[in-house]
């Protein structure tokens, strides 16, 4: 995910690389190993996936060629639900560009419809953006109305579920 690329993180697996730069000289990167390198075989077994921002769809597989990367964590539907993993973006590594956030949610959002109304982050994978997501879509207003929470109080945008918890938790 961040070896030998432009920036470092703590999933970085350390060593040193051979890379030619755009003008065609050639320079060797090293870098350390991050702190939790070590959980990199379990961020891939949880079914993550990266998004990287390139110039050039080549510059994906060169040393140093990628600007960013996203890491796209992987989401199973709450115990009790059913439906297939997603995915949906962490935060950006690297130089960000405005639109690649964006993109890379919809893109995940697009080909990894949430159809269960809540989902956890896979317990292999790496401990950053939200733990939980919650799927506010009106198919599961009944499903909010019935289940609660000080998450979905504060996030969730029908006013309808939201006045319904009001309502019933005064009672």
């Amino acid at each position: 995910m961040s070896t030998h690329q432009q920036w470092q993180s703590c999933t970085t697996l350390g060593g040193s690389a051979k890379y030619t730069s755009s003008s065609g000289e050639e320079h060797t990167s090293g870098q350390d190993v991050g702190a939790h390198a070590d959980m990199v075989p379990g961020i891939v077994g949880s079914g993550a996936h990266v998004a990287y921002l390139v110039k050039h769809p080549d510059d994906v597989d060169r040393h140093m060629g990628p600007l960013a990367r996203i890491t796209l964590n992987s989401y199973k539907p709450a115990m009790g639900s059913t439906g297939k993993p997603i995915l949906r973006p962490s935060e950006v590594y690297g130089t960000d560009m405005d639109g690649f956030h964006s993109s890379v949610k919809k893109w995940a959002e697009e080909k990894f419809p949430a159809k269960a109304p809540t989902y956890t982050r896979h317990e292999n994978a790496y401990a950053e953006g939200d733990s939980v997501f919650n799927n506010y879509g009106p198919e599961h207003n009944e499903y909010w109305k019935k289940s609660p929470s000080h998450q979905a109080f504060r996030e969730h945008p029908n006013h309808e579920v939201i006045n319904h918890w009001i309502d019933n938790s005064h009672s």
